[in-house]
């Protein structure tokens, strides 16, 4: 984990100028892996509970559950009836791919994506909707 950057006497604005693992980008020992979000939620985990692991993974069961109800939402978007959406949401809620994703600590960067980029997703569907190209195509390019 990227220990060095969530340590509270490390300078936050080296969360914006490291990898994921404390390494500056420029250093050629460095993966490149830019995460500032994930380092951020790390951070504020460990002010919050320090480095009591319950407090972690009550953060990945708080994001499991964001993720799960964007996930709703999204179906309610498709016009699915009711008990299509609630019985899909529930499996998706349940299913065991995401039993690491919830007890593991370090691994709270996927459902920071899905939070981000649901929304975005849908964004994208109602700019092309109305005819917005250019709105649809800034959406698209801060993906890269």
């Amino acid at each position: 984990m990227a220990a060095v950057l969530i340590r509270t006497d490390t300078p936050l604005s080296q969360v914006f100028s490291n990898d994921f693992w404390g390494l500056p980008l420029s250093d050629p020992e460095s993966h490149k892996s830019y995460r500032p979000l994930v380092v951020l939620s790390f951070r504020a985990n460990r002010l919050l509970h320090g480095l009591w692991a319950p407090g972690f993974h009550l953060v990945n069961t708080s994001l499991h559950a964001v993720v799960t109800s964007l996930y709703c939402w999204l179906l309610g978007r498709l016009r699915l009836d009711w008990s299509t959406v609630m019985s899909a949401s529930l499996l998706f809620a349940a299913h065991p791919v995401h039993t690491e994703a919830v007890s593991d600590m370090c691994t709270n960067s996927s459902y920071i994506y899905v939070a981000m980029s649901t929304p975005c997703t849908c964004s994208i569907d109602q700019c092309l909707l109305h005819g917005h190209v250019a709105a649809c195509t800034a959406i698209l390019y801060s993906y890269s």
